[in-house]
């Protein structure tokens, strides 16, 4: 899709842009990713292009995606504790996405920031009770 296209170019203008012509923020592809999860994947950091799309679905109280696992069982959280997303991280963390959540591989959230070195994130993981 053209927002997929966007996001590959790292470009927030245009996602922006492909937003307000009606994009859907939430619509996940054939393997389960939502542009936010696809934001997270890509190899470039586009952490930016991230916490847009968290801001702008959260204002249209949409967080149940937040919680949307794509084919590996990862969510949002997963991805961004992996990539070291940090901002991402926290701010899914305030935003509620479920902190216990366990991926195909029976990771959580607080297990892929051991795992990563991550440790500001796996202490706000551990501070809002992740398991």
């Amino acid at each position: 899709s053209a927002l997929t296209f966007a996001i590959k170019q790292e470009k927030l203008e245009d996602v922006i842009k492909l937003y307000r012509q009606g994009a859907k923020l939430t619509l996940a592809n054939e393997q389960g990713d939502t542009p936010l999860m696809l934001v997270i994947k890509n190899e470039n950091n586009q952490e930016n292009i991230a916490l847009w799309i968290i801001k702008t679905t959260r204002l249209q109280n949409t967080k149940e995606h937040f919680n949307q696992k794509n084919n590996h069982g990862n969510s949002a959280l997963h991805l961004a504790v992996q990539n070291n997303y940090a901002q991402a991280a926290r701010l899914l963390i305030d935003t509620k996405a479920n902190i216990n959540a366990l991926n195909a591989k029976k990771q959580t959230p607080l297990i892929l920031a051991v795992i990563t070195k991550n440790k500001h994130i796996a202490q706000q993981l551990i501070n809002q009770g992740a398991c």
